[in-house]
């Protein structure tokens, strides 16, 4: 997108919703996009609920900043002269890739079916197995969990709270005091 106004947002948005419906939660950071009062207005018409993730903290909204740290890493090692023919073929890898925390693919969990490949083609009974990733088996918590959070205002460095409500897959408001 050229420009990220809440306006251009609300339109890119509108397209995606006409192909793949309505979403029941939205999950973004805090950029005046998403926390204008328009934008919110916006997805309360269409009965969207609105998640931001917590300040300071990119890793609460950690799958979306893995798959930006992948596409990065996969256009620097694109030629420039073909890199639309290298962006096709990283976006159906990445599509096509099962998840470890569900043992299914973007596109499986989008379309209900697989995709198929080339490796479908060459080998049509070979399933891989799914590698165990720590990242999966990351801390939950529930509601009155103790925990410490990061004091980004000052010292002391972490203070001492309980959960109050889960907000998110991995986000919390928490209770200080």
């Amino acid at each position: 997108m050229p420009t990220t106004t809440t306006e251009r947002v609300a339109i890119t948005l509108k397209r995606i919703f006409a192909t793949h419906g309505l979403p029941d939660t939205i999950v973004s950071d805090n950029g005046p996009q998403f926390t204008s009062g328009e934008f919110e207005v916006f997805l309360a018409s269409l009965e969207i609920c609105h998640i931001l993730t917590a300040p300071f903290h990119p890793a609460s909204n950690g799958l979306v900043e893995r798959a930006v740290r992948s596409a990065k890493e996969a256009l620097e090692r694109f030629d420039l002269n073909n890199w639309h023919d290298a962006f096709s073929r990283y976006l159906m890898a990445q599509h096509t890739t099962p998840c470890t925390s569900t043992n299914k693919s973007p596109a499986e969990l989008l379309m209900g079916r697989k995709l198929r490949t080339t490796l479908d083609r060459l080998h049509p009974s070979y399933t891989p197995a799914v590698p165990l990733d720590s990242s999966s088996l990351s801390r939950k918590f529930i509601r009155g969990s103790k925990v410490y959070v990061r004091n980004y205002a000052g010292m002391p460095l972490w203070l001492p709270g309980s959960v109050e409500e889960v907000t998110g897959p991995r986000s919390y408001r928490v209770h200080f005091g």
